[in-house]
């Protein structure tokens, strides 16, 4: 910054988001830098006038650098496009894609190898069904994280990502420990079968109490957002 005063971090972070997507609109970076510099100075003015933090960062900042760009005269050579909106399909999907991604990774890694290790001991009947459960449980956390990794990959420059993860998060975790009980119902009402359609029903329910989950969490995010009001004084 070009004055003394330092901004909130909750500002600088909005402003890392601004030159991001000026970034992405692939603007000069002498241009990116002039206006990073004269967007400080304002921010900066503004909260020493009054103006909150929270007035400031609830501006959109995918339209807010697109304006400033136009007020500018900068000529963009691509057009400014916003972040992928939260939607029910949008966060679903990615959570889908993310947790199949690591449930790929757990066949290729975990399974092989904790079927390899108890194939080379001598472990008792319990103990080997202990090592399954941790292997069961080792795959859930790499399906996990595959899948919050998505969520804040696709979703990390909008306001609130972390909560977007946590809640996506936690909501995921007990859809899944939910369907645990109807899952062993139908399964000891079906005598363990290892048929196909007993098999996918068990799944069904599984996905199906996890992606409610994520439904969720979806509205909870939603319904907790500031509206977007007010703005940064005008350029």
């Amino acid at each position: 910054m070009t004055n003394d005063r330092v901004l909130d971090p909750r500002l600088t972070a909005w402003v890392d988001v601004v030159d991001y997507y000026w970034q992405r609109a692939a603007v000069p970076r002498a241009d990116r830098d002039r206006l990073r510099a004269a967007l400080e100075r304002d921010l900066a003015s503004s909260v020493a006038e009054g103006a909150t933090v929270e007035e400031l960062v609830a501006v959109d900042p995918a339209d807010f650098a697109s304006e400033v760009a136009d007020a500018d005269g900068v000529e963009p050579r691509e057009l400014l496009l916003p972040d992928p909106p939260l939607t029910d399909a949008g966060l679903l999907g990615t959570v889908l894609v993310g947790a199949a991604v690591g449930a790929a990774l757990s066949l290729a890694t975990v399974y092989p190898i904790g079927v390899d290790l108890m194939d080379q001991t001598s472990a008792t009947y319990a103990q080997q069904g202990l090592v399954a459960l941790g292997l069961h449980c080792l795959a859930a956390a790499v399906c996990l994280t595959a899948a919050l990794s998505a969520v804040w990959w696709r979703y990390r420059f909008r306001a609130q990502a972390g909560r977007i993860v946590l809640l996506t998060g936690v909501l995921l975790v007990a859809g899944g420990l939910l369907s645990i009980a109807p899952a062993m119902l139908l399964a000891s009402a079906t005598g363990y079968s290892s048929a196909a359609a007993v098999v996918l029903a068990e799944i069904g329910i599984v996905v199906g109490l996890c992606s409610a989950g994520v439904l969720a969490a979806r509205r909870l995010v939603s319904g907790s957002q500031p509206p977007r009001e007010g703005g940064l004084p005008a350029r």
